[in-house]
């Protein structure tokens, strides 16, 4: 890549990250909003242990998050009527209403971003983006050391 192209390369994708839309996507996959997620697709009762399972966060990580949503009124923690050691996580609506406005704000940046680009250069962005992702990925996989 000769250095005009880099230049550009990491012009564009300043731009691109300056739009927040970078930190409304990130937001969905950590913390509150993935566990929300979590929550909101799930079947059937959940216990911290479940949530610490299938999201690999640590235990200790998962009972901070909770214990914030709890106070935020996003879930509600109650002692497990059959085994008062253990505590079932519910999804309270407040707590679906945060994640479904999250939701709306990345569909009104996919909305920009279809038509801007129109369907077919979105499909070539996304297909050269998931090849970029595929290199990234095998260039990181085995190794420690960040690019």
């Amino acid at each position: 890549m000769n250095d005009k192209t880099a230049q550009r390369f990491g012009e564009v994708f300043r731009r691109f990250f300056e739009t927040g839309y970078m930190d409304d996507l990130a937001e969905l996959f950590q913390g509150e909003s993935k566990v929300i997620v979590y929550l909101s697709t799930a079947e059937g009762i959940v216990y911290p242990s479940d949530i610490s399972r299938d999201l690999m966060i640590s235990r200790q990580r998962v009972t901070s998050v909770l214990s914030t949503m709890e106070k935020k009124g996003f879930v509600s923690l109650v002692r497990d009527p059959e085994d008062k050691r253990r505590v079932q996580v519910k999804l309270l609506p407040k707590g679906e209403k945060s994640i479904e406005e999250k939701q709306q704000r990345l569909e009104k940046y996919f909305s920009v971003f279809v038509d801007a680009l129109g369907e077919e250069n979105l499909k070539n962005l996304l297909d050269s983006s998931e090849k970029a992702v595929a290199a990234l990925e095998h260039t990181m996989k085995g190794s420690s050391q960040t690019v």
